[in-house]
């Protein structure tokens, strides 16, 4: 009878050695990580092309329709 993971009735995986399975270096955090690197990514260009197509609007219309909004935003 050994003091062993074996004797406790617990299975040994031996693909991988025994200090990276409590490693900070696991590929599960590296997908974590990419994941939000990626949400931050698809967040940031919304809001670009958001203001893009914003700006593209304002610029479009005519002085009238400028004033009325800005009267409208300014008493909001």
């Amino acid at each position: 009878m050994g003091d062993g993971p074996r004797a406790l009735g617990q299975l040994v995986d031996s693909s991988m050695p025994e200090g990276s399975k409590n490693s900070i270096t696991d590929l599960t955090s590296h997908n974590a990580f990419r994941d939000a690197r990626c949400s931050v990514a698809l967040s940031f260009l919304y809001c670009f092309v958001r203001r893009v197509l914003e700006v593209v609007r304002v610029h479009r219309m005519d002085t009238i329709a400028k004033d009325a909004e800005i009267l409208v935003l300014a008493n909001s």
